[in-house]
């Protein structure tokens, strides 16, 4: 029983803060499209390195949810030190999980995450583009500049306007580079006549609430069902690490030592985690004396080192480019572990632990705790019943 109270501080605790995450991470879903991404992240320059871990960072995708994203990208002309600085940001952080952890950590912690976030995005998609050459994109502008092109066609008057028959076609090509700076095309149609064109509208663009209401499914339906499992996952160990857990031990081995910091990567390496639900297993460490650096360490380390997708990384990437984006990850996440105690230290901020304010005062869960828990946690449960039940017949 102490155990699931435990369980339940937790997720009384994170549930508001959750709905509130996910509500704005469906706004940021309305206005920051895969479209306007795709768009953005073209150039193989610093430039758009930078804006690539700062577009990742807000994107309300999970560990698992941003692989599909980044193979469109690739697929769409982005550079790989932009994408893979988007691959490393998007998972580390989001608006649910800032929200998250304001409400469990406290503001300092709430906003050094996702600026440490960006800035090991950028790092690891700087690396890649120093030491590593885009393959992809130099093969794609010397296939361009071989490729010869002159083009004729001549289409004949038709039977009637709207007539899908077309009497006469051709098609006439020859070699020319399409990096000269002379270009022989020429193309001869007849007019439509205005009775067809009245039939071929542009498609109606849908409605902003519309849109925002889409957002709000995409967020609540498909991001809650995608992490659901994971979340409850996260609560589950959190509330077990902070009933069972030795605070001596903690504090002793896994609190601002470089045994910490590295037993932490350890840990958190290997776990299919995202970064909503490593929030209430780095509360619960906290709680038992394990210092905020150490507790970060986990925090940056685990959603962006999903071992379960590497395979699929390397084939995207390279196996080069992967083992940067890990060693990236781990150095950098161990640098601002040392940082942040330091920080702490020096007392430019402080951590807020709400469990521990729980633990002292004893008071009871609020209605709008109560309320957002029932509200948030229902799906939860559903969606990870569903995902079992999928696993259990596949």
């Amino acid at each position: 029983m102490y155990i699931l109270n435990n369980i339940l501080l937790l997720v009384l605790d994170a549930a508001p803060y959750l709905l509130m995450g996910f509500f704005i991470a469906g706004l940021i879903k309305t206005f920051l499209s895969e479209e306007l991404i795709q768009k953005t992240l073209g150039k193989n320059d610093v430039k758009t390195v930078a804006l690539a871990s700062l577009i990742g960072a807000p994107v309300p995708l999970c560990s698992c949810g941003v692989i599909p994203v980044v193979q469109g990208i690739r697929k769409q002309g982005a550079s790989k030190g932009a994408t893979i600085a988007f691959l490393v940001s998007t998972p580390e952080t989001g608006v649910d999980s800032v929200a998250m952890t304001y409400g469990m950590m406290g503001p300092g912690m709430a906003i050094i995450r996702p600026i440490y976030a960006v800035i090991v995005g950028f790092f690891a998609g700087l690396v890649e583009l120093l030491l590593f050459k885009d393959d992809e994109l130099t093969e794609q502008k010397k296939a361009c500049c071989s490729s010869k092109k002159k083009e004729q066609t001549v289409e004949e008057k038709k039977d009637s306007c709207c007539s899908s028959k077309v009497e006469k076609k051709e098609v006439v090509e020859e070699k020319k580079s399409c990096c000269s700076s002379k270009k022989e095309e020429k193309i001869v149609e007849k007019k439509t006549s205005p009775c067809c064109s009245s039939k071929n509208k542009a498609p109606k663009k849908d409605s902003l609430i519309t849109q925002i209401l889409n957002g709000l499914k995409y967020s609540f339906v498909n991001l809650l069902r995608d992490i659901s499992p994971t979340l409850l996952f996260g609560f589950v160990v959190g509330g077990v690490i902070s009933s069972i857990l030795s605070e001596d031990l903690v504090k002793n081995y896994f609190s601002g030592t470089m045994t910490g910091y590295l037993g932490m990567v350890l840990l958190a390496a290997p776990m299919y985690i995202c970064a909503t639900s490593s929030t209430p297993i780095a509360a619960a460490f906290m709680l038992k004396g394990m210092s905020p650096g150490t507790a970060l360490v986990f925090l940056m380390a685990g959603p962006a080192t999903n071992f379960t997708s590497l395979s699929i990384l390397s084939k995207i990437f390279g196996v080069k480019s992967i083992v940067s984006y890990l060693s990236v990850i781990i150095v950098s996440s161990i640098c601002f572990g040392l940082l942040t105690d330091y920080l702490i230290l020096k007392k430019v901020f402080e951590v807020h632990l709400s469990l521990q304010h729980a633990h002292e005062h004893q008071h009871g869960a609020t209605w709008l705790q109560i309320i957002s828990t029932i509200v948030f946690m229902l799906p939860v449960f559903y969606y990870s019943i569903e995902a079992f039940v999928k696993k259990f017949r596949s």
